[in-house]
């Protein structure tokens, strides 16, 4: 099992999504070249949790739109 994030990190991820949704894929790695790129002042640990939460939005995004 996973860990919970928190509501900080999903709104942040939310926004993100908003903003440069076409940047990120289903890669955690590429995701976390991506939020470097966009020079995100955050700690090691808060762009890892960044990024893991952009992955899994993505991941639930093409999930849904296969399903419609």
């Amino acid at each position: 099992m996973g860990s919970i994030k928190t509501t900080d990190i999903k709104r942040a991820a939310h926004l993100l999504m908003e903003k440069h949704g076409e940047k990120f894929g289903h890669d955690f790695a590429a995701n976390k070249t991506a939020l470097k790129e966009l020079k995100m002042e955050v700690s090691k640990e808060t762009m890892n949790k960044l990024a893991g939460e952009v992955t899994t939005m993505k991941k639930i995004i093409t999930r849904r739109a296969t399903l419609a």
